[in-house]
Parts: C-alpha cells; structure tokens; sequence
C-alpha cells in the first residue's frame, strides 16, 4: 500500500511538471537595463510588467536587480503587448512590442525624474502591478485576477511571494503573516485568516507588505526586531461604506449538522461584526484568534494549545476537529469599533461559547523499568459541559505626542463533566497485577477580571520614548468534584481498597505587572533602553477532602491525607539596561535583566513554610545581519521560569488512583539559555526561498519527574531538580515559487528536527535518554488558469530513543503520511474537491491499527445568475477508515492513544454571502456598489 502511495505522488509530480513544460511554448523573453537620465546609475527594484493590449490583463512582470538589469519572461508570440518600466518618483517608459524571436534585448532605457511621484497612479489602471516604496512591497489588486465572489485568501495565493497553505497561514517573503490590518486597524483581533477568509476581494485595492512592528517600534520609528510580515488591506473609495458576511448550513446522516454566520457592518470609523454558529462535526467554523478576540483579547486568555491540524483550544475549550472526541458546539459574540473624533477610539466585545464533549479513549502504555517492563492499558469515556461568557473592551487615545490603551476584561465560565475509567496494570510478562475501576465527577465556576494600560509618550527627537505599563488579573475558582474508586490487587497478601470522596476545592489569585521604559537615541544609530518592571502573584488554594461515612451516607469526614490550605507568595523586580544599534546592514540589540526574586510559600495544613530570595541576570544579545535578499541573525537568551503551586504542594492528588502525584516543596526555579542561529534568505525576483533555524538550550535546575513503582505496580510520582539537560532543535527548507499568466506551481521541502539529552528516574535509579526526532515533507502544487489546482505531498517523521540503563532496550518508530489534493472548476458553475490522506505508523501496541486512509470529497453549483449561492455537497471519510492513533515516546514510558473520531457521513451545503457596499451603482455595469450580492 505505500508503494501506490509512492506511485501516485509521482505520477501526480510528473503531471505537474508537464503542465509547467506547456506552459513555456509560445513565449519569448525581454531583457534590458533602467538607469537614472541624469545621474547615469542604475535603478535596482524597479517594476516591468507587461500588458495585453486587447484587454489590459496582465501577462507578466518582474523586478530590476541592483545593477537595473532586468529579464521578462513569458511574453506571448502573435499577442501584442505594452510593456512599461515604472519606478516611484520617475516618469513611466511605455513601449508596445508585437512580436519578438526567443530573447528580445532592448538595451539601456533612460528614465526621467517626474515632478510629482504620483503623477501616474492616480489612476487604478495606470498602476503597476506590484510597486517597492520604502520598506513596503505593494501589490495592485486590480492587476491579479481571481474567480466570481472570491475572498482575500484567493488574491493572495495569486501574488508572488505570499504562499497560503491549506490551514489557511499565510506567509509573506518566506516569513510568516502574524497579522492583517484593514486600513491600517485589526480587524477582528491579529489572526490573519480571519481577514483573508471573510473580506471580498472586490473592496481591496493595495495589499502592502512590511515587517510587523510592536507599538513602540511604530510610534519610535525603530525598526522591526521581530521575524514576521504584516499585510495591510488598503480598500477602495466608497467601500467603507455597507456590510457584507457570509452563512452556512449544512445537514447531513447520522444526524449530523453545521451553521455559521457572521456578518460585519462599515460605516466609517465605525464597524460591528456578529458571529454565531453551531455542529455537532468538531468544526467550529472560524480561526483560533477570531474566538480570541471575542473572548477580549489576549489578556482573557490564559492557555492556548494548538494541534498540528489545525485545531485549538482556549482555556480549556477545545475548537476543531483535533481527534479528541466528539464535539457539539455552540459559539456566539458580537464585536464594535469605533473612532470618536481625531483622538479616542473604542473597541468592545462580548463572546458566548459552549462546548458539550464525548470521549472515549483507549491508551497503552508500555513503563520502561530499570531491570523490566510493566504495561498500564486504560479505557476511559469522558462527557463534559462547557459554558463561558467573556466581555472586554479596549479604549484609546491618540495625539501627538501621547498614545494611552486600557483594556478590561470580564469573564465567567462553568464546566460540568463525568469521567469513567477501567484500567490494568501487568507484568513484564502481561500477568495481571492489578485493576481499577474509577469514577470522577466535576463541577467547576471561574470568574475572572483583568486590566491593562498601556501609556506611551513621545518626543521632538526621533526615537526618544517613554512608557508606563500596568496590568492586573483577578480570578476566583471554585469546584466541587466527587472521586470514587476501587482497586484490586491479584497479590493474596494486598487487600483491595476503595475510596468515596467529596472535594472542596476554592482556588483564588491575584496576579499584577508594573513597567517603566525609556528610551533614548544617542545618535542616528545607536540608543539606549533603561527600564524597571515590579511583578507580583498571590495565589490561595483551599483544598478539603470528605470520605462517605457509611453510617450517615453523606461526605463529612475530613481526609487529612488529601486536604491542605496552601498560600503562595512572588514579587519579581527587574531593572533592565539595553542599547541597540542599526545601520544599512548590521543590527545589534543587546540588554541585561536584573532579577531580584522573592518567594514565600505556606501551607496552613501542615504549617510549611518555604521561603526563597533568588537573584539571576537574564542576558540577551541578538547580531543581526542584511544580506542580499535575506537576513542571517544569532540570538542568545537567558530565562528564569519558577516551579508551578502543583509541583510544589506536598500533598498527594489521587486522581488516578494508581498513579499518586505529590509536590516537592524544595524545588530550585530552572534557568533556560537559549543560543539560535537563523537564516532567511527570499529572491523575489526568482521565487525562490531558502531558511533555517537551529537553537541549542541548556537547562540547570531541570525539573523532572522521579516515579516509583510498588510490587503491585502503583506509581508515586513527585519532582526534583536535576542537572545536564540539553536540546538541539532545527527547522529549515528550501522552496520555489512561480506565477505566469496562466498557471502558477509551487515546491517546498522543509525538515524538522529535535534531539533531547535528559537526566530521569525510574525507582528512584537514575538514567540518562537521549531521543532524536526527523520530519522532512515534501509538496509540490502546481495550477492553471482558474480550471484547476492539484498538490502531492509526502512526510516522513522518524523518533528514536536510547537509555543509558542496559536492561532499557532502544526504541524506534517510524510514521509515513502521504497525500493528495486537489481542485478542479469545470464545467462552468461547477467545482470539484478532492482530499485523499494516508498515514501508517510502523511500530504501534498490538490492537492499535497501523494504516489508514481518509478521503474526503465534495462538489459544488454555483447558483443564480449572479451566482449569489454555492450548494455543495460532500463527504466525510469516503472509505471509512478514519482512526486516531497516536503513539508518545518519552523518557520513562511509551504510550498509545486511540480516541474516538467521526466516520463516514454525507453533508449538503447551502452557502450564502451578503455584500453591499459604497452608493448605488449610476455608471452601469461592472461595479456592485449600492447591490446585494450572494454567493460561495
């Protein structure tokens, strides 16, 4: 079976690269040099492009090197054309050219200066398709031409440069988009997908591309020190004006159901969108940050984990399909800006989410014991409810000399769940040891209030700042759980036990940050960073445990071995020193963090008190190098990360009651040195990209975990400090990409790469493992026209681990996935979709199934004159095979996991898009100003 896979890769490979062979007949190439009239120097970074005189649709375009010398490819033969060299503040070349042999040479043209620099962009179709201006690379909307209704994702994967992969990421000059402004302002919070999978294309007349700034960098004026690209949506006049969204719904067998809608309001300054939807097919139906922003903004959000899939979860809520159940969700928010005069602005936001969830896991877990094995297989069905509610709004002030943000952010949640539980623990010979059988209920309330303020102030000399910071997080919890178990011991001389417990569990916590920053420019290049920033946490966990007394039936016996009333104290201060210096090629930051480090912990139960005074320098340095078409930079940082209230809290959690947690409350904080090399290097020109990051960390303090087993195998795990873990971890890849007037194809092939060298226990004997990941991928897509799209891929991940102990065997285990995508808009009004994937797992427990296929496809119309509708029709997993099966190697055991997933269900989709913008149309056809319009 993974030899077809093989086969089918390349045969796809092969298809893709003839079409780029067709592609190529008929064509001939331009070529010359552009200088300045008067000075005689070359202009590097100009525009050519050329047009076809019958319609002005663009043919082909590039941009001049540093010596002006350009080359054109793909100018049709018998297909006159005009050719025009454009550079910003000089007057445009024009020339029609009719005909040329293979290389057509035109020499040295001469440009003038012009005496306006927009004297001839005034006009939509007089603009170049793409424009270099400054720092900011601009492309022409109206110059790249995409299907009936399409969104910005669709411009996007059209310009070159900018590559969209199928989760909907976006990447910019070989560096990833961290955000999409609209109009130079969010929209719908910083994940660009939101933007690029919502807004029409029709509204959009620029899309710019820069180095995303921090607040401080924009208003000093300094440069970007982050590694990320902003896309800045410039709309057109009038389409500032309307509303426009878009809605779903879908029903499909086994009862299954999915609607979405969410519609967005312009009207100058001010802007409302309104989200909702609900399934039962763990698709949430919009992006993480898109929920992100409905819940207030970051500081609402305290853990985000996002799967490989393209799934998320935010504190605790679990959006998408990440193969972890089965998920009925309900979403609802509403959002609203707005400009209130030239200095204040507004944004508020209110989100609803729930989320109901049906799990059942089966795990297998392989325990590598200094001198045998032991094996701990579990089945385990979860079902759970989730509700929250969130406000938040974020006021600001802007003039010029002062920019102020506050932010408050309320928010309210409870979760309800049962989880069931059967689990068994054998020999190294898979004689029965011991079995559980467990039940644990929850109910849980939050209730959190943050604020943040942020002030800015600036001054005459460029690049002299001050800020103040200040933000504080208010949370209460409450939860009350009921724990019950029994377990059985095939040993005669272990008696059986069981327990019936009530847990009473108030956990509060009050955590603030002040910061103070200056900056101030020495020279034109150099200036200097003097800040001090005062943190602080206070934590109280009130934590009792009642046994069932039989004779009263109710839970009112104090367990002591499970209770305990825990105080936990931080202050942090830290002054930092930092200066940085720039010019045209060298960048150099460098700054030391000063920390003085206070801890107090106390337990009232057991009258422990740990206190702790720590001071720690946290250098950081990061060189950074310009090179032609890329940039080579070496960072090292140091970081302090102190030891969690649980891995403190020397009080067992029985949760699983044959694996026993237990704190250690003389913990040392952990100091992480992180040294990385990166390499980025994009030609624009040529479409091809290469980068690389490796990072080397070192950790004192590690904290690991230290487990032991008894004769009946029950695990006590609890936590110390070791020393000698390090990790290697790299990424890199290479890719090109080509877009012509007719097809456009695309090939990457990147790898992944992580080594850990860490310090374990096993009862209580120390070892040493060392574990080694490779993922290399290999895709290839290659399109044509608007007809069709096709994209192979293959990944290949190998894990390996070896022990130090001798009676530790080594472990490999080797993943293979393979896929196929595919697209296709034929006949008219029709469109058709094809995802084919297969993974195979080498080396997985016995039960657990090592290959499987997933296929999804569908087929859409788009209906009605206009095309105002799609109605699509799909199907999820063609043949039946989906499964989730992971396997997790780590230090002390290897575990399979297998959860339930969706099968095979039929879908019918009904998609409806709303959009009216700007005044009624009076100049007739070929503008939808003043329409409704729906459609896919």
């Amino acid at each position: 079976m993974r030899r077809i896979s093989i086969r089918f890769f390349l045969c796809c490979l092969m298809a893709g690269c003839a079409g780029v062979v067709y592609g190529q007949v008929g064509t001939y190439t331009v070529r010359g040099v552009l200088r300045d009239s008067v000075s005689r120097e070359p202009l590097p970074l100009a525009t050519v492009y050329a047009k076809k005189v019958r319609d002005s649709s663009l043919v082909s375009y590039t941009l001049t090197n540093d010596q002006g010398a350009f080359l054109l490819e793909g100018i049709p033969r018998d297909t006159p054309v005009q050719l025009t060299l454009f550079y910003t503040g000089y007057r445009s070349h024009r020339q029609r050219l009719e005909d040329g042999a293979q290389q057509l040479n035109l020499g040295t043209i001469y440009l003038s200066m012009s005496s306006t620099a927009l004297d001839e962009v005034t006009v939509t179709g007089e603009r170049p398709p793409i424009a270099i201006r400054g720092d900011t690379l601009e492309f022409n909307a109206a110059a790249f031409k995409t299907r009936p209704n399409s969104v910005i994702e669709d411009l996007l994967k059209k310009l070159p440069g900018v590559d969209v992969d199928a989760d909907g990421n976006i990447t910019a000059e070989g560096k990833p988009v961290s955000r999409i402004l609209v109009d130079g302002k969010a929209f719908f919070g910083n994940d660009p997908r939101v933007a690029s999978k919502n807004l029409p294309v029709e509204i959009v007349d620029k899309v710019q591309v820069t180095d995303t700034k921090t607040r401080e960098e924009e208003l000093s004026g300094a440069p970007a020190s982050g590694d990320t690209k902003t896309l800045n949506i410039t709309l057109k006049k009038g389409k500032d004006q309307g509303f426009f969204g878009r809605a779903y719904a879908d029903y499909g067998t086994d009862r299954y159901y999915d609607a979405s809608a969410m519609l967005n309001y312009f009207k100058g300054k001010q802007r409302i969108s309104i989200l909702g939807a609900v399934n039962n097919i763990n698709d949430i139906g919009f992006s993480i940050d898109e929920v992100v922003d409905m819940l207030g903004g970051g500081g609402g959000v305290r853990t985000v984990m996002v799967s490989r899939n393209g799934a998320f979860g935010i504190n605790g809520l679990n959006f998408g399909n990440n193969e972890e159940g089965i998920k009925k969700t309900t979403t609802a928010g509403i959002n609203y800006n707005n400009d209130f005069g030239k200095h204040f602005s507004l944004n508020g936001s209110y989100f609803y989410g729930g989320l109901s969830l049906e799990n059942d896991t089966k795990t297998a877990r392989q325990n590598l014991l200094p001198d045998s094995l032991s094996y701990y297989n579990t089945e385990k069905q979860e079902r759970s409810n989730n509700i929250n509610h969130r406000m938040a709004a974020t006021l600001t002030y802007k003039d010029s000399l002062w920019n102020v943000y506050y932010a408050p952010n309320i928010s309210f949640s409870n979760k309800q769940g049962v989880s069931n539980s059967h689990s068994v623990s054998l020999g190294e010979k898979q004689q029965p040891v011991n079995e559980s059988d467990s039940r644990y209920v929850t109910d849980q309330q939050d209730n959190t209030f943050s604020q943040n303020l942020n002030i800015f102030r600036t001054f005459k000399r460029k690049g002299q700042m001050l800020s103040l910071s200040a933000y504080s997080n208010i949370k209460t919890s409450r939860a009350g759980d009921y724990n019950s178990y029994r377990n059985s011991f095939y040993d005669d001389a272990t008696p059986d036990d069981s327990v019936n417990q009530y847990i009473d569990n108030n956990v509060s916590s009050n955590d603030y940050n002040a910061g103070l920053r200056y900056t101030q420019p020495l020279t034109d290049k150099l200036r200097a960073t003097f800040a001090y920033n005062l943190e602080g946490r206070y934590g109280l966990t009130d934590k009792k445990t009642f046994d069932l007394e039989a004779a009263t039936g109710k839970h009112t016996q104090l367990d002591s071995a499970y209770t305990n009333k825990f105080r936990s104290n931080v202050n942090v201060q830290t002054p930092r020193l930092g200066t940085a210096y720039q010019d045209e090629k060298w960048q150099l930051d460098a700054a030391a963090d000063f920390n003085f480090i206070g801890l107090h912990h106390y337990s009232y139960t057991h009258d422990l008190s740990i206190d702790q005074r720590q001071f720690f320098i946290s250098p950081y340095v990061n060189l950074a190098r310009k090179i032609k078409n890329g940039r080579l930079s070496l960072r090292y940082l140091a970081q302090v990360q102190q030891p969690d209230i649980a891995q403190l809290l020397p009080v067992a959690d029985n949760t699983n009651p044959l694996y026993i947690i237990k704190g250690n409350p003389d913990l040392k904080p952990s100091i992480y040195r992180n040294l990385s090399l990166d390499f980025n290097n994009f030609d624009f020109k040529s479409g091809n990209n290469v980068y690389g990051n490796v990072t080397y960390s070192d950790i004192k303090n590690a904290i690991t975990d230290v487990t032991t087993f008894d004769e009946q195998l029950r695990q006590v795990t609890t936590y110390t400090n070791v020393a000698g873990n390090y990790q290697i971890r790299g990424y890199g890849g290479i890719g090109r990409d080509k877009k012509k007037e007719n097809s456009h194809w695309r090939v990457n092939l990147n790898l992944m790469m992580n080594y850990n060298h860490t310090h374990a226990f096993v009862n209580e004997a120390p070892y040493v493992s060392n574990r080694l990941m490779l993922a290399p991928r290999l895709s290839y897509t290659y399109g044509y026209k608007e007809l069709y799209e096709i994209t192979p891929s293959y990944r290949f991940r190998y894990e390996s681990s070896q022990y130090s102990l001798g009676s530790m065997d080594s472990r490999h285990n080797i993943m293979h996935e393979a896929g196929f995508s595919g697209s296709l808009y034929w006949p008219t009004r029709l469109s058709w979709e094809s995802d084919l994937n297969y993974t195979y797992n080498s080396d997985v427990a016995p039960g657990f199934r090592k290959g499987y296929w997933l296929w999804n496809v569908g087929v859409g119309v788009d209906l009605f004159k206009k095309r105002q509708a799609t109605l699509k029709f799909t199907v999820y997993d063609l043949l039946n095979q989906n499964t989730s099966v992971r396997r997790e190697i780590t230090d002390t055991y290897i575990e399979d996991r297998e959860t339930i997933v969706l099968h095979r269900y039929f879908m019918l989709k009904l998609i409806y898009n709303l959009r009216k913008f700007g005044e009624s149309d009076k100049n007739g056809p070929g503008r939808h100003g003043g329409r409704i319009m729906i459609g896919g």
